[in-house]
């Protein structure tokens, strides 16, 4: 579940950043990744009658108007802003210089938020099923990511572009240094951009509201065969990320992770550092932990515990600190 407007991964008041486990900025938060847009959503958001979307509308019109980053294929981010964000990792959630163009700052919301892409619609800071929970929504994101390139290919070809041409100049940007134009915020020449448009050129709107129509009536037999065997695979490999995901299988001898970082932060809670990420729990867990040491089951374990403590650790915690890998084979 989102929690955009309480973000989980910034600083509470009570929190302080002196341990180094990357809290993000409250004016920025996630919102540092900037989407490319496939042609279908972008008129998805351009066809979208509800009064929510008008602020996402106003901006994907002015990038047309700007022709920056805008080709049949899809809305994507300025090749500066492309280069800074692929180069500049540990600012992701703290550089303002990498916001996104469709964060809404006053607001903290996102402008396109109902028509989202792949990375976006599946990034989740934090998961209550911890590795296995960001395992599924990897594999989402990747079976997403191979779809919209698909259906965006798709359109292109029913509304018969000249696909060589495209691949041709697609391939020079993506293998070509910065220039000019792209280092001082200006389109490409208008030559250039009417090669990349083709008759479409100066009806870009009508283009991706059309877009948005020929991908919105396809069955799903037909994006079957649109996405082939690649699709089919990233599927399978998502439906069984999400079975681990709900219904993890339990290895019966447990040992506390030599990777995982635990600090006392007061006389009820520490803070953990895992391989899902950072989260708080009660001491009296973290000093259970030592009951697992990798040559006692979890029966055992538990029973170890539970005369010692008075209270028995639960499966339901015991599944969570495993699949957080607090707790490892």
């Amino acid at each position: 579940m989102a929690t955009c407007q309480d973000c989980a991964m910034c600083s509470k008041g009570n929190q302080t950043n002196s341990l180094d486990i990357g809290y993000f900025s409250p004016t920025t938060k996630c919102c540092t990744y900037y989407p490319t847009l496939p042609n279908y959503l972008v008129g998805a958001i351009l066809c979208d009658s509800d009064k929510d979307s008008l602020q996402g509308q106003s901006r994907i019109l002015e990038k047309i108007r700007k022709k920056i980053g805008i080709t049949p294929h899809s809305i994507s981010p300025p090749r500066k802003h492309a280069l800074l964000y692929s180069n500049g990792n540990r600012g992701f959630g703290r550089s303002e210089s990498l916001v996104c163009s469709f964060y809404v700052p006053e607001d903290g919301i996102c402008s396109i938020w109902k028509n989202r892409e792949s990375v976006c619609s599946t990034y989740f800071c934090k998961s209550i099923s911890g590795v296995d929970g960001k395992d599924f929504w990897n594999a989402t994101k990747s079976y997403l990511s191979h779809v919209q390139n698909c259906l965006a290919w798709y359109v292109l070809k029913e509304l018969n572009f000249d696909l060589n041409e495209l691949m041709i100049i697609f391939e020079r940007y993506e293998n070509s240094s910065l220039d000019a134009n792209d280092l001082d915020d200006r389109p490409c020449s208008d030559e250039e951009y009417s090669k990349i448009w083709q008759r479409w050129a100066m009806k870009e709107e009508d283009f991706y509201r059309l877009a948005f129509q020929i991908v919105t009536n396809l069955s799903s037999s037909k994006l079957e065969k649109i996405t082939g065997i690649v699709g089919q695979v990233l599927l399978e490999i998502t439906k069984k990320k999400r079975e681990d995901m709900t219904n993890p299988k339990l290895p019966n001898i447990l040992k506390r992770n030599p990777a995982v970082t635990i600090y006392r932060r007061s006389s009820e809670n520490s803070l953990v550092l895992a391989p899902s990420g950072f989260f708080e729990i009660k001491n009296v867990l973290s000093e259970v932990l030592q009951y697992f040491d990798g040559t006692r089951t979890n029966a055992e374990a538990r029973e170890l515990i539970k005369s010692d403590y008075g209270e028995a650790l639960t499966q339901e915690l015991l599944i969570s600190l495993y699949q957080n890998r607090v707790l490892i084979p």
